[in-house]
This record gives structure tokens, sequence and C-alpha cells, in this order.
């Protein structure tokens, strides 16, 4: 952000807070999504990734043995 303060003469903090930033009509494009295969993509390592943190492959401990009284 500093570099961009004081050698690119670029403001930074605004627009990092406001969410909006001014910029000349032929440098601005419209926003464009990834599609549907981004989603699917997302998705699916979403899905993969909860798998792996709840531990679904585990395979539950043993039942411990009988007491020997």
């Amino acid at each position: 952000v500093l570099f961009y303060a004081v050698v690119k003469k670029d403001n930074l903090v605004r627009p990092m807070i406001t969410g909006m930033k001014e910029v000349e009509d032929a440098d601005a494009a419209p926003a464009q999504g990834g599609g549907t295969v981004a989603l699917i993509v997302a998705l699916a390592i979403t899905a993969a990734v909860l798998y792996v943190a709840t531990g679904s492959f585990i395979e539950p401990p043993p039942p411990p043995p009988p007491a020997a009284w």
C-alpha cells in the first residue's frame, strides 16, 4: 500500500475501505464472473476439504475390551 501511495501515486486505502475506486472510462471494465466451470471446481474443492476436516475417512476406534472382574 505504501509503495503504491509513494511510487505509483495511487491511493489504495480508500478503495480498500469503501470497495469503490474511481478510474478513467478507458480503464474501466465490467466485472466478469468465473462461470459454471469455476463454480463446479469451487464446490468440489469445498466438498473435499469438508470431507477431510470432519475425519469421515478415519475408521472409528475398536470397542474397549470387557472388564475382567
